[in-house]
């Protein structure tokens, strides 16, 4: 819930938008239903996203109106517009949910570093429960 409140209060401030990267669906789907409980506008963007709601996502980003995009590493990558819009927009945080997987992930499964350069707006945050301290600069 960090990052909702850290979103929040970006959004607040300088009406930016917080990108949350997620390499598991299911956890990202679970986070988008916390964010939206708790008031945060909140969208989920994953590989089955239709058309439609690709379409709303990027009206939310161009208007300002959403506050954090939950996002799989292939939607963001397989979606140049809504990149073109964030970049358009002012992005306030770039955060990788299991930050822990990111070094072992990115080996067979190249969006998740695609995402991360994609997404260049000088504030990251790695968030993850499991890493071993000894792993941290890595992440």
């Amino acid at each position: 819930m960090i990052v909702g409140v850290a979103a929040a209060l970006l959004h607040m401030h300088e009406r930016s938008l917080t990108v949350f990267v997620t390499q598991l669906n299911g956890i990202g789907r679970q986070h988008v239903r916390t964010f939206q409980e708790a008031g945060i506008e909140c969208r989920g963007l994953w590989g089955s996203t239709t058309e439609m709601e690709r379409l709303n996502h990027n009206a939310a980003v161009a208007s300002r109106t959403l506050v954090i995009l939950v996002a799989s590493p292939e939607a963001i990558v397989n979606n140049p517009t809504l990149i073109s819009k964030i970049e358009a927009e002012r992005l306030g945080l770039v955060a990788f949910d299991e930050a822990h997987l990111l070094e072992s992930w990115s080996r067979w499964r190249p969006d998740v570093t695609l995402a991360a350069s994609s997404l260049d707006c000088g504030r990251h945050l790695a968030l993850s429960a499991t890493v071993p301290i000894g792993k941290t600069s890595i992440i």
